[in-house]
């Protein structure tokens, strides 16, 4: 089953890339242009998403830029934001936001009614190394070997502040 959700989601990504250069063609405002550039550039790297077939330097790029795109659910809300774009686009883009809507619910539901065998195809890119917390819950950064030489013995992450004197300059912390 999952592998129909992925045929679709690339046939609907091809129609998107299709509908992008109609949309270039059709008329020759800046806006459009540069509009319809950008969601061939979205519809290309969706299908190179699908197909799983990327070259390092591109993954490494993805991971650190938008790693929400190697995550059911990121791009389930990506596939939304464009379709909201192509609702601007005239008959056609209302068609294709439409589909894309239709796709993102089919895919909820696969993620939803089929996890196992939907995540499975996800299984690539599992690896989170830009989590915004740690497993034990905080929110410190994981730091590489040369930061962690610079912050060894700096205690805590305020340092020393006018209001730990002595002296009492600087009023009390609140």
């Amino acid at each position: 089953m999952a592998f129909f959700v992925r045929v679709a989601n690339l046939l609907i990504y091809v129609l998107l890339f299709v509908g992008a250069i109609v949309f270039l063609v059709s008329d020759n405002g800046w806006v459009n242009i540069m509009v319809s550039l950008y969601l061939m550039l979205f519809a290309i790297l969706l299908v190179i998403l699908e197909l799983r077939k990327m070259p390092d330097f591109l993954e490494s790029s993805i991971k650190s830029e938008m790693g929400f795109l190697l995550h059911p659910k990121g791009r389930m809300v990506f596939m939304m934001m464009i379709s909201l774009v192509m609702f601007g686009e005239g008959n056609l883009g209302i068609a294709i936001g439409c589909l894309l809507i239709a796709l993102m619910a089919l895919n909820g539901f696969m993620l939803w009614k089929f996890p196992e065998e939907y995540l499975s195809t996800y299984n690539a890119y599992d690896v989170d190394t830009y989590a915004s917390s740690t497993s034990d819950g905080s929110f410190k950064p994981q730091l590489n070997e040369e930061e962690s030489k610079l912050t060894a013995g700096a205690g805590d992450y305020r340092g020393a502040s006018p209001l730990d004197e002595d002296d009492g300059v600087g009023g009390t912390e609140v």
